[in-house]
């Protein structure tokens, strides 16, 4: 997982689930240079760093070790990241999380254009694919599950 923010100067900052060489969770902080936040955007970042570091320290029982690290690994959990980020708020904040973006009204709506038992793409073989509840969204079978109007209040 990879939290993402672009300051208005164009400026990168990337925060990244990563680990110490004996294993323990960390976090990977990089910047092209210096940033500048928005006062507003404070939350959001915070949150931001919230998000990484539980994703750093929950277990992923598929997650690459250094022995077996490639890059179709690391294309692929690019690739579950970006799935997971795909019902972020234009702001940047996940369904249900503290947001600070006008729309939102203080809790992040999510994705405008992905909602309960909306259908968001096709598999190869043409099967439905959703976005899955929250806490199943790391899931790939979740994606290939209707979800429930239940599961996403």
């Amino acid at each position: 997982m990879t939290f993402h923010y672009r300051d208005p100067d164009g400026e990168r900052l990337e925060i990244e689930a990563d680990e110490f060489a004996d294993g323990t969770p960390a976090l990977y902080i990089d910047t092209t240079a210096p940033i500048r936040l928005h006062l507003d955007q404070v939350e959001d970042l915070v949150a931001g760093i919230r998000d990484t570091r539980r994703y750093a320290a929950a277990p992923h029982p598929q997650a690459a070790t250094q022995a077996t690290d490639t890059a179709k690994d690391r294309w692929a959990q690019q690739l579950v990241a970006v799935l997971a980020d795909l019902d972020r708020c234009a702001h940047g904040r996940h369904e249900g999380d503290p947001c600070s973006g006008t729309e939102c009204d203080g809790t992040s709506r999510g994705n405008p254009y992905i909602g309960p038992d909306r259908v968001i793409g096709y598999s190869r073989y043409g099967r439905p694919l959703f976005l899955p509840a929250r806490p199943l969204k790391h899931e790939p079978a979740a994606w290939h599950t209707a979800p429930t109007t239940k599961d996403h209040t």
